[in-house]
């Protein structure tokens, strides 16, 4: 929120954009218009250190005053306070969750195809209540989507469709035996199921399709696994 502070330390001096702006300019050769100005103040652009440097100068004070850490609480409940509309969510944006979908990253199910290319992506919206009607309660941030190419998960997940993934529950400790993780092998990455031994801690790596044999990892080469994420779900991209 430096844009308060920088408001702040203006409106308590009495000085408008267009009398900063010539001040900037006679005194500093540095042109800027009240107009990117009032952009710096109400915080919808962010100054470069220049013009901060500039600007604390003729306010003859440190920059870091700008930063105020003893004021800043203060100056924070102020601002809610005065503009709660500016900062509260809207009921329609709690209602909804969002993923980032890799178009181009194919999960493999058995296919010798890999593709991995994270630079064409976009944004899918979900409706929060459905994902919870259909997976159960989870924390829904930072969800991806991909698409499987393979068969080696049929019946349960069909080549070509999508899968929702969460990428916090990627930590070897927090396997859940028999569910369907994300993994990378050799960089690429696959959907398989995950299965700890309770004693030997050994990992069990297995397909739904029986005709694609299943393999372990042992405790000892755990960190040769790369678990990028655990599959919540699965559907058909229509």
């Amino acid at each position: 929120m430096f844009h308060i502070f920088l408001d702040k330390a203006l409106s308590d001096r009495k000085i408008t954009n267009p009398f900063l702006s010539n001040i900037l300019i006679e005194n500093y050769g540095y042109k800027i218009s009240k107009e990117s100005l009032a952009k710096y103040r109400n915080g919808t652009r962010t100054p470069e250190p220049q013009l901060i440097s500039h600007i604390a100068n003729y306010l003859n004070i440190p920059e870091q005053d700008l930063f105020n850490p003893e004021a800043k609480e203060q100056i924070v409940k102020d601002e809610l306070k005065n503009n709660p509309h500016k900062y509260a969510l809207k009921e329609k944006e709690l209602d909804q969750v969002n993923a980032t979908y890799y178009e181009d990253i194919y999960a493999c199910m058995g296919s010798n195809e890999i593709i991995n290319d994270e630079s064409n992506s976009s944004i899918m919206t979900f409706d929060r209540k459905f994902l919870e009607k259909e997976l159960g309660k989870h924390n829904f941030k930072n969800l991806t989507v991909i698409k499987t190419i393979g068969d080696s998960m049929e019946p349960t997940i069909k080549e070509g469709e999508l899968l929702i993934i969460s990428p916090f529950l990627n930590d070897h400790n927090n396997i859940l035996s028999g569910s369907v993780y994300i993994i990378a092998i050799d960089g690429k990455p696959y959907v398989k199921r995950l299965s700890e031994h309770p004693l030997t801690h050994n990992i069990e790596i297995y397909s739904d399709n029986e005709r694609h044999p299943s393999f372990n990892i042992t405790a000892e080469n755990k960190d040769k696994l790369e678990v990028i994420g655990r599959v919540l779900g699965h559907f058909s991209f229509l």
